[in-house]
């Protein structure tokens, strides 16, 4: 007999639906509004009805990582160069425990959660499979990757690839666990649709996720299938545009890299120009926006320019010629930097001891072998988003938010569920 009531039940099926949303409506206007909006509801309706425990230890913990963003954040806001957006971006964070909250309620039934795991990865494959036809439909075309149509621009944009990569892990972590050939296929498939994202980023991304996903298999069949993963990736290669010129400009950036030049002294003078001209070349001109997110950690480096400030700040920090191609980026393309140039060293320190946190607690967990699995897959897609190179992310971003604190539920929610015998006694 279950011990769930029939109001646990549709919560659990509401905060499921929702948390599917959240990434399901990522193409379409609203983007991520609609899902966290229904889960921050869902977890104000819980903690009304009084139904959780606020000792529970995911809840607990949860609000710990929280705590890791509002210390710096409520910090920063005394020099902020912009009060208002930081004090939005603050009661951002605290609105996210109720979305956390909202989170965990579809998360800690182990039923909802593989829902939830089939759903997202339904999402994936659908996202792959369009990626793919739109890609060889395009070849087929234009002998390239090439934009058919602006309705169909998310299929072809950098936000794609991102969030492509940082589901992936989660999404596929199941089939390929279980050598589901689909899964094999999917995996593949992810590199060709990360390939038409046209972004270098993205492929790091995917093949930091494809070592995570592999790393379950016996070695010598991880073995091949990464081999196959790195062929797809050399054949579609040639056929995205972008990524060619991109990798003309390392060429390009490494022949700089020794030039010939006869006054030593001439050539002393241009370094520190040279060296900033030949980073431009190779990521693309990130080095103008990482040379004014040094500059806004130097100006405070104690609490930076303020939390959710980067946009603001950037006009102030960058010089004239940055400000030519960058107007007001969201965000320095990392997060480490991005952490540092608007919370500064608290900030910074606040980053490190959230990673701390979800390292200790997953390596110490010392719950049944099930739930350390269950949380496997939450682990690996948060290894994908905070890995230390990648260059495209930024904390504060709003849809990398989003998925942070859900893969942070995921990962909490998973120590305490009940063991697979239990759950499924109580499901008979």
């Amino acid at each position: 007999m279950s011990n769930h009531t029939k109001n646990d039940v549709i919560l659990m099926t509401l905060s499921s639906a929702a948390s599917i949303l959240l990434f399901a409506w990522q193409p379409f206007p609203g983007e991520y509004r609609i899902g966290i909006f229904a889960l921050m509801v869902l977890g104000i309706y819980r903690l009304l009805q009084k139904q959780p425990d606020l000792n529970r230890p995911a809840l607990t913990r949860l609000l710990q990582l929280l705590a890791c963003s509002a210390i710096p954040a409520i910090a920063s806001l005394g020099l902020s160069i912009n009060k208002s957006s930081t004090l939005e971006g603050i009661g951002a964070i605290f609105v996210s425990a109720f979305v956390g909250l909202g989170m965990i309620t579809g998360l800690e039934n182990t039923k909802a959660r593989l829902m939830q795991q089939r759903g997202i990865t339904i999402i994936v494959a659908a996202w792959i499979l369009s990626a793919c036809l739109y890609s060889a439909i395009s070849i087929g075309l234009h002998g390239s990757i090439e934009t058919l149509s602006p309705y169909l621009s998310f299929l072809t944009s950098s936000r794609f690839g991102r969030l492509l990569t940082m589901l992936m892990p989660m999404a596929l972590w199941r089939p390929i666990r279980e050598r589901s050939v689909g899964g094999f296929g999917l995996l593949l498939g992810a590199g060709i649709a990360t390939i038409l994202s046209g972004q270098r980023n993205n492929i790091l991304s995917y093949l930091i996720g494809a070592c995570l996903l592999l790393g379950q298999l016996p070695r010598k069949l991880a073995i091949r299938l990464f081999a196959a993963v790195a062929a797809i990736i050399l054949c579609v290669y040639p056929f995205s545009p972008e990524l060619k010129t991109r990798t003309q400009h390392i060429i390009s950036a490494v022949n700089i890299a020794a030039p010939v030049v006869q006054d030593e002294a001439r050539q002393a003078e241009k370094t520190e120009t040279t060296l900033l001209d030949r980073f431009n070349l190779i990521s693309s001109d990130r080095g103008f926006i990482y040379d004014a997110a040094i500059k806004m950690g130097r100006s405070n480096p104690l609490t930076g320019t303020g939390a959710f400030t980067f946009k603001d700040a950037y006009p102030k920090f960058a010089d004239r010629k940055d400000k030519q191609r960058f107007s007001a980026p969201p965000g320095p393309h990392n997060i480490y930097l991005g952490i540092l140039a608007q919370t500064g060293i608290i900030g910074l320190a606040g980053l490190f001891f959230t990673v701390h946190l979800l390292v200790r607690w997953h390596t110490s967990c010392k719950s049944s072998e099930f739930n350390c699995e269950e949380a496997n897959p939450y682990s690996a897609s948060l290894i994908v988003m905070l890995f230390p190179l990648i260059t495209q992310n930024d904390f504060y971003s709003s849809f990398f938010s989003a998925t942070f604190l859900y893969m942070g539920c995921g990962l909490l929610t998973a120590y305490y569920l009940p063991s697979r015998e239990s759950d499924l006694q109580e499901s008979a």
